[in-house]
């Protein structure tokens, strides 16, 4: 979210019209999933993707009268005709997609969000009305809320306290569309400013998975306690790299539910503490590397420390989806597509 936000202000500050599009329904199979996002300029896409093809051809056709005209529109589709055959896109399944209009007048609410996204704030939702006489003359019907207020911008007659309990707000996790009678449909959205990646062990294998993990726009640290090995030249930009022992780790971290762990180190009691110490947090995903015989072990291990059996059954280990990996680069694909999937089940 960080990086469209950032190209939303780039493309602002030259004076652009833009249109961005959301998947805001899907049924069956489609090549994207609820929430994709795609940013458009007047020449070409400037960021994501709504899943290519004659849709997001579509897409880009109709945007441009949304930029125009400055109010949204919603596109259907249906993946099962024959004008997506011709592109090869028989998913069968249904899409609609909301465009809205990013104009110039805008600039200071996603300026102003982009701030709030880069302070780490959490549990954070837009909101925004899909209803085109929200938007006339310029208007930007649409608001940034947390749990304790409204942070940004505002909508005509509307509660906080109505969109936070109302709709259960604080136990959803992914878009979704509050449609109100006789006042109009709002959709909502859950925003975070990344996913993080923790890393414990800044071997071969944790080097290749800092590489992806910045790929994917997580926010990666590492944790050792080698010096020699949390060389900054080692790792992508802005990785956070951590040196201290293995016991304590939760002392320097917070771990958090949208956290992604992966516990690599060079040594099964390194990869003991690790776990026995994140386990006592409640992260999206905690995976660790290791035969079934050094997990047995491990865990036999954590239930004399009083684990249950429930607990001990969220790590993923042997880590990593089966497709045969070998080389740490092969093994460290293998672990993030893992945390992909495990990525989208719970947040899409």
């Amino acid at each position: 979210m960080i990086s469209l936000l950032k190209t939303i202000i780039d493309a602002l500050a030259e004076g652009e019209r833009l249109c961005l599009a959301t998947i805001i329904r899907r049924l069956r199979s489609a090549p994207r999933g609820l929430g994709a996002k795609c940013l458009m300029g007047k020449k070409d896409i400037l960021w994501g993707s709504v899943g290519g093809g004659a849709l997001e051809s579509e897409v880009v056709s109709r945007s441009g009268e949304v930029r125009e005209k400055g109010l949204p529109q919603i596109l259907q589709f249906r993946l099962d005709n024959t004008d997506v055959a011709k592109e090869g896109m028989l998913c069968g399944g249904e899409v609609d997609i909301f465009l809205e209009p990013i104009l110039p007048g805008h600039e200071s609410f996603w300026t102003e969000a982009h701030r709030v996204l880069l302070r780490g704030e959490k549990d954070l939702w837009i909101v925004t009305q899909m209803d085109p006489e929200g938007w006339s003359e310029g208007r930007l019907p649409k608001c940034l809320i947390s749990k304790d207020g409204i942070l940004l911008g505002g909508l005509t007659g509307i509660h906080l306290e109505e969109v936070l309990w109302g709709e259960g707000l604080q136990k959803r996790r992914c878009l979704w569309i509050w449609r109100r009678p006789s006042k109009g449909s709002l959709l909502i959205e859950p925003i975070r400013s990344s996913f993080r990646l923790i890393i414990f062990g800044a071997g071969h294998i944790g080097r290749y998975l800092a590489q992806i993990g910045h790929m994917l726009e997580f926010e990666v640290l590492v944790y050792d306690d080698r010096e020699e090995f949390l060389d900054p030249k080692a790792f992508p930009p802005d990785t956070l790299l951590i040196k201290g022992p293995f016991r304590g780790t939760l002392r320097d971290l917070k771990i958090e539910e949208g956290d992604f762990i992966t516990i690599a180190t060079r040594g099964h009691l390194n990869d003991m503490w690790a776990l026995e110490q994140v386990l006592q947090a409640s992260p999206a995903y905690v995976g660790m590397i290791g035969s079934k015989r050094k997990r047995e072990q491990i865990f036999g291990y954590l239930k004399e420390k009083g684990f249950s059996e429930e607990t001990l059954s969220q790590v993923h280990s042997p880590i990593g989806l089966e497709i045969g990996a070998e080389t740490p680069q092969e093994i460290a694909v293998s672990i993030m597509a893992e945390i992909i999937q495990v990525k989208s089940r719970l947040f899409s």
